[in-house]
């Protein structure tokens, strides 16, 4: 998530199809390795491919959206993912939120050779300081293609 993505001190901006190579320098990857690939966009040339690389030892690889100040005004974080693999892999999220010592933890599975949707919903969980996306202790090499990272608020969705 995914990794999703922000550097820290970006503030909310989120939108990102990886169309530029600017936005690479939004992305923190803590144990992965990204780049960006003309493969599998949903959104307009370019998606961002991110190698989980597998471990015997108990790793969390994945890619942080860090938020400062902290994000209060968004519902959901949404973004496409296509899984190459012929596997599925799970996708774990970790959502840190300013006040709380325990965080609150998600996941989906996505399918081999799809793209899937994923939401990520933040609306009762307070002031967002960090959303990240990873797998969970992988074993073997996984690979996900991200793209078309997405703020959504509701308020948005009605017209008055």
């Amino acid at each position: 998530m995914l990794a999703l993505l922000l550097a820290a001190g970006v503030g909310a901006q989120v939108p990102n199809s990886f169309e530029t190579e600017d936005s690479l320098g939004l992305v923190q990857p803590s144990q992965v390795k990204a780049e960006r690939v003309q493969e599998y966009a949903s959104d307009g040339k370019w998606a961002l491919r991110v190698l989980f690389p597998g471990s015997d030892k108990d790793t969390w690889p994945g890619i942080s959206l860090s938020f400062d100040p902290p994000i209060t005004d968004k519902q959901a974080l949404q973004f496409d993912v296509y899984n190459p693999m012929d596997v599925p892999v799970a996708l774990s999220w970790r959502i840190d939120v300013e006040g709380r010592e325990e965080a609150i933890f998600g996941g989906a599975t996505i399918q081999p050779h799809k793209t899937q949707a994923v939401e990520i919903w933040l609306a009762a969980a307070g002031p967002i300081k960090r959303i990240f996306p990873y797998v969970r202790m992988p074993r073997e090499d996984r690979v996900l293609i991200f793209d078309n990272l997405r703020w959504f608020v509701l308020k948005d969705y009605f017209t008055p």
